[in-house]
């Protein structure tokens, strides 16, 4: 009976629940990798997946650019004309800007982008799951196979007790059936004997 222990990744990528949402993003693309744990200290506190982290960037509403029209006291009173060099270039953003969360100088000086990203904000702890799904190294492939079925994930945690082990994935399972790892031969009449033309009886 083939046990985890024998097909699952023992170099994990681990992520730091701080870590921010980009990084963690850029990280998951530039190593391959669809999930990982997430570990504060030495203790595994969630899981993470790219699913997650993308859900969490496109249910995150950017700032705002530009102000509400709301009516003010004075606004029907006509504009007095702008006279240059009686404030600095960007006050008349900042007016504009000023409840948008973001100081109007860090809106012009962003390189990337016309606008600050809320997305900056966002670490692996807003985006991760605090349940740990995890079975121990000796359990059998066929068995893990089965729970990660139950569960609907494509990833288990290996661990002992709160040491983290490794982790296994559908794709270790994938290649293991691919080099028929898995194959039980069970022979009902004791062992075979070979003939004197080379086949099997």
């Amino acid at each position: 009976m083939l046990r985890v222990s024998r097909i699952m990744t023992t170099e994990v990528i681990s992520v730091s629940p701080e870590l921010g949402l980009r990084d963690a993003m850029e990280l998951f693309v530039a190593r391959h990798v669809s999930g990982a744990p997430v570990i504060e200290g030495r203790k595994v506190v969630g899981v993470v997946t790219l699913t997650d982290l993308v859900s969490l960037a496109a249910s995150t509403p950017g700032a705002p650019t530009l102000r509400l029209e709301v009516s003010e006291p004075g606004a029907d009173e006509p504009l007095e004309p702008y006279v240059e060099g009686d404030e600095s270039v960007s006050a008349f953003f900042t007016e504009y800007w000023d409840d948008a969360g973001a100081d109007s100088a860090v809106r012009m000086g962003a390189s990337d982008a016309p606008e600050w990203n809320a997305l900056e904000e966002l670490t692996v702890r807003h985006a991760m799951s605090e349940e740990v799904l995890h079975i121990p190294p000796d359990t059998a492939v066929t068995r893990a196979a089965e729970f990660m079925q139950r569960h609907r994930v494509h990833r288990v945690l290996i661990m002992e007790g709160e040491q983290l082990e490794g982790i296994l994935s559908t794709s270790d399972i994938a290649r293991a059936v691919a080099e028929h790892q898995l194959s039980d031969r069970r022979f009902v009449f004791g062992t075979p004997q070979l003939r004197a033309d080379g086949s099997w009886w």
